[in-house]
């Protein structure tokens, strides 16, 4: 069963993000949120990932950058955002993720 703020994070990028075209700013916000979740122990597993962003209607590109960066953040790897100065820290991340 998917962690309940991976999954709340998955549905604030359905939300919010051009799923067609994934802009920079998208791009690095998931980025980031993965890296906040892994980095506070709440386990990404890109195997749960990838069925979910389908079953949203994702389109196959969008799925497959997602997922490429969910395996590469929960095997320890790091992960370039396109903006050196994001919007968001990882504690707003953090504390965004937690909020009721």
């Amino acid at each position: 069963m998917m962690n309940s703020l991976l999954l709340k994070a998955l549905k604030s990028f359905s939300a919010t993000c051009n799923k067609t075209m994934l802009q920079a700013n998208d791009e690095d916000r998931i980025k980031l949120t993965l890296k906040v979740l892994h980095k506070n122990r709440i386990p990404i597993n890109p195997a749960e990932i990838e069925p979910w962003l389908v079953a949203n209607h994702w389109p196959s590109r969008s799925v497959t950058s997602i997922v490429g960066w969910a395996q590469a953040i929960s095997s320890g790897g790091k992960l370039q955002l396109s903006n050196k100065n994001p919007k968001l820290t990882e504690n707003e991340v953090w504390t965004k993720l937690n909020a009721r």
